[in-house]
C-alpha cells in the first residue's frame, strides 16, 4: 500500500492561497506537512500530487521528508482528484492507494489505518456526508482509463463504478477547509 496526498488542486475556493502551502498556526506546520506526516505513520511510501505552481515550494518544504512529488499527466492537468489517482496508478499499477487530501489537517493516522483495513472505501462523517478524496482504493488502471475516456471526472461516479463503500470516521477529523 502506498500513500497519496492530493495537493495539486487550484485552491480556487480557498481564500488564503494554495492550501498545500498554508501554514496552520494551530499545528505550526503547513497542511502538506501534516498530511505527509500522518500518511507516513501508516505507510512508508508516500507520494504528493502537485501542480506547476506549487512544485518548487513543496520540494523545499518537504526536502527532509521521504516522499516523492508527482505531476499529473499533461493531458489530465487541472482535471481534479482523478488526475492524481491516474498518475500514481500508472506509475504503480500493482499498489493499493491510501489517499488523503491536503485540506483535512485534523485527519489522524488511526482513521487512515481504519480506511487501510478496507479496500475500496471512502470516508463519511456521522451525518452521512461523503468525503471522496479520503479513502483506500485498489483497482486496475484500465478501469480508470476507460472512465476518463468518457470525459467524466466525477470522483463519486468513479467510486460507484468501483463499488467503493463508505466508512464512518469521526466528524471532527472530516472538516474540509477548502471553502470560502
Amino acid at each position: 500500500m502506498i500513500g497519496l496526498v492530493l495537493a495539486g488542486g487550484k485552491s480556487s475556493r480557498f481564500e488564503k492561497g494554495d492550501k498545500a502551502l498554508y501554514f496552520d498556526p494551530y499545528y505550526q506546520k503547513t497542511w502538506v506537512e501534516i498530511a505527509v506526516s500522518t500518511l507516513l505513520e501508516v505507510t512508508s511510501e508516500v507520494y504528493v500530487s502537485v501542480n506547476t505552481q506549487n512544485i518548487d515550494p513543496l520540494r523545499q518544504i518537504l526536502s527532509n521528508q521521504p516522499v516523492s512529488l508527482i505531476m499529473d499527466h499533461p493531458e489530465l492537468t487541472n482535471q481534479g482528484p482523478l488526475s492524481g489517482l491516474y498518475t500514481i496508478c500508472s506509475m504503480r499499477p500493482e499498489a493499493s492507494i491510501l489517499v488523503s487530501s491536503v485540506d483535512y489537517p485534523e485527519l489522524t493516522a488511526t482513521s487512515l489505518r481504519t480506511l487501510a483495513a478496507n479496500p475500496n472505501c471512502y470516508a463519511i462523517d456521522g451525518q452521512g456526508n461523503s468525503h471522496f478524496t479520503i479513502g483506500h482504493f485498489s483497482f486496475e488502471l484500465s478501469i480508470l482509463e476507460d472512465y476518463l475516456a468518457t470525459g467524466q471526472r466525477n470522483v463519486r461516479s468513479f467510486l460507484e463504478l468501483l463499488s467503493a463503500v463508505p466508512v464512518v470516521l469521526p466528524d471532527e477529523q472530516l472538516i474540509n477547509h477548502n471553502q470560502k
